[in-house]
């Protein structure tokens, strides 16, 4: 009965490891592979970009609140419509390729043409 509820619940686990996890999920009990340094990279500029946004409303402060909030909202806002873009892009490439996942680079290219998928690649 022990292995059945094994089975069944690696049954589900996808067949490839997650692009930033150490956590190998090909084997059957998961071990932990060593760190890579695309990860290390990914977590150092990560928490970059949190203290970056920590320190934004210190750094706003001299201009006075109000026009702080509207500056900040205005940048959450401008964010918001990008990244639901891009996922409009992502999900639209990914319907057309058929394609589990695409790249920034595919999207380009789709979207883009040859200038846009350099300017992506560089």
């Amino acid at each position: 009965a022990d292995g059945a509820e094994e089975d069944s619940a690696g049954a589900g686990a996808p067949t490839t490891p997650r692009l930033w996890s150490n956590l190998n999920v090909q084997q059957a009990p998961f071990r932990h592979a060593p760190g890579s340094l695309p990860g290390a990279i990914a977590l150092v500029a990560g928490t970059t970009v949190g203290a970056g946004m920590l320190a934004l409303p210190a750094v706003c402060q001299n201009s006075g609140f109000v026009p702080s909030t509207v500056a900040l909202s205005g940048c959450w806002v401008y964010m918001i419509a990008t990244g639901l873009l891009v996922l409009e892009v992502n999900l639209s490439t990914m319907c057309e390729l058929g394609s589990g996942g695409v790249s920034i680079i595919s999207m380009a290219e789709r979207t883009l043409g040859k200038p846009g998928t350099r300017f992506a690649w560089g």
